[in-house]
């Protein structure tokens, strides 16, 4: 009876150990998700805010008349 509750202590150790290790993982993960939306919003509202005259006019974007 006593080597089966060491054994139970042993594998909740173990589980425990391995919970622990997820959640820094999954803290981590959600810390850099975070970053990316931040950055992502950045990138959006500086294409946002650019000036029209910066980007190519319609005509320019078209292909040359030989094609």
């Amino acid at each position: 009876m006593e080597n089966k509750i060491i054994n139970i202590e042993t594998k909740i150790a173990y589980q425990e150990k391995t919970i622990e290790q997820l959640n820094q993982i999954v803290t981590a993960q959600q810390q850099q998700l975070s970053q990316l939306q931040s950055e992502l919003k950045a990138i959006k509202n500086w294409i946002q805010t650019q000036r029209p005259s910066q980007w190519a006019s319609e005509p320019e974007e078209q292909p040359p008349p030989h094609y």
